[in-house]
């Protein structure tokens, strides 16, 4: 999908996906952020054999590091561009995760609706504790722990874990493969108690099944080819929220969707969903509403029992004249950005339950994925 993600030195993605080398370049399908949707084309990972996906001119290639099926046959890559600037985290049809390769840009998210996620940390209230449910290739919680946050994960597929932490810096405190983890041990409790657990689960499972701790925040990112709707309804923010979250604690949900116009119902019921169980609510594109406005982006929504305002340190060096794109811009624009306004929007109109969940109907989302897949069709890598 096309968007404006982020850029650091000398690596870039611009509104087509383009990597540039300096001789090469890896085109990407690109969910305006977090996640990267190349609608079916890696679904050809398990059999390409290097020539053209749609059988024109050969694509760029990419260098596939690990190539693993998980125990739900979901086949699972790490992939790192030919110019060897960005590595990627592919699952099945979609790319879940990306980080830079240069040690420079470790600290610089790839993609836009993680940065947006990341900004939770200059929320105005005390942040200590968060759960993530879908870890992708860690980068946001990875980004928070560095920065002192202790974050819990919560993944369904053991070989995402696995390869996020083989391949993308991810540290689940395993000292083998995170599938094999055995009985905790002395080291492995206090890395826990440190930097948090992780746990092999379905995220709507682990809610519902929880009995620990109060966090601070929770994040929800389990967008996967299409938005989970069994994750999006009012029974689970309920649960939430009551089970989950400290008081006043903090729910952040990703979405992909339109914002405006037709096909934009989609998300517009996910923040009236949220508005009805939380008192504040606010929602985020990952880049201008302006740019590209008829375009599915990553919907960032923060939703509290509090209003959720934002402190971000302007005057920290990194905040004062950041590169435009690079997380710190996007942190510091990313507030004038809202959409979905409760202003805009009927109150009284339908929202997800579990009875009633229009995200589950056959083709709710088929403008979104039709969008996804019509730019997908020339966006596609080659894989060794």
């Amino acid at each position: 999908m096309r968007q404006r993600a982020q850029k650091a030195g000398r690596q870039e993605f611009t509104q087509t996906q383009r990597v540039e080398g300096r001789s090469s370049s890896v085109k990407v399908v690109c969910c305006s952020g977090g996640v990267l949707l190349a609608a079916l084309t890696f679904l050809l990972l398990s059999r390409h054999s290097g020539r053209s996906i749609q059988g024109g001119a050969a694509a760029p290639r990419a260098i596939v590091l690990e190539k693993v099926v998980d125990g739900h046959g979901d086949v699972i890559a790490a992939v790192l561009s030919e110019d060897k600037s960005l590595s990627f985290l592919v699952s099945g049809a979609s790319v879940v995760g990306a980080k830079y390769v240069a040690p420079e840009f470790q600290d610089q998210s790839a993609f836009t609706g993680f940065a947006v996620q990341e900004a939770v940390l200059f929320a105005k209230r005390s942040l200590k504790s968060v759960l993530q449910l879908g870890l992708g290739a860690g980068i946001v919680p990875s980004w928070l722990r560095r920065r002192g946050v202790r974050v819990d994960v919560v993944e369904y597929s053991e070989r995402i874990l696995s390869l996020a932490e083989k391949h993308f810096g991810f540290h689940s405190c395993c000292t083998s493969a995170a599938a094999a983890c055995g009985p905790k041990s002395k080291e492995r409790a206090l890395c826990e108690k440190r930097a948090g657990r992780s746990t092999v689960q379905e995220a709507r499972d682990f809610v519902f099944n929880y009995s620990g701790g109060r966090y601070d925040v929770v994040i929800s990112d389990c967008f996967s080819g299409s938005n989970p709707g069994h994750l999006h309804s009012k029974e689970v923010f309920e649960h939430i929220k009551r089970s989950v979250l400290k008081e006043g604690g903090i729910l952040v949900v990703n979405f992909v969707g339109l914002h405006k116009g037709r096909g934009s119902e989609t998300a517009r019921i996910l923040a009236r969903t949220l508005r009805n169980v939380f008192a504040a609510t606010k929602c985020y594109r990952d880049q201008s509403p302006d740019l590209e406005s008829d375009t599915a982006a990553n919907l960032i929504c923060f939703a509290s029992d509090e209003v959720v305002e934002f402190m971000i340190p302007v005057h920290d060096p990194d905040f004062t004249n950041p590169d435009e794109y690079s997380s710190f811009w996007v942190m510091k624009n990313f507030p004038s950005w809202e959409v979905l306004q409760s202003a805009e929007d009927d109150p009284h109109a339908e929202i997800y339950t579990d009875a009633r969940n229009s995200l589950l109907d056959p083709g709710a989302q088929a403008i979104i994925e039709a969008q996804l897949w019509r730019h997908a069709q020339d966006k596609s890598f080659h894989l060794n």
